[in-house]
């Protein structure tokens, strides 16, 4: 019982960390992105 519960509680901890990464990452990229896409179109029109 031990054995297998082990690694089930492992599992959920790397793939909680893991998850927590991959919502960082992915709100932090998304963000640039917006703002790297406003800048340009909106920054283009500006200039333009």
């Amino acid at each position: 019982m031990m054995l297998r519960q082990a690694p089930m509680i492992t599992v959920q901890e790397t793939w909680g960390g893991v998850n927590h990464w991959v919502v960082g990452a992915g709100t932090l990229l998304l963000l640039l992105i917006a703002v790297g896409i406003l800048i340009a179109f909106g920054g283009g029109r500006e200039h333009s």
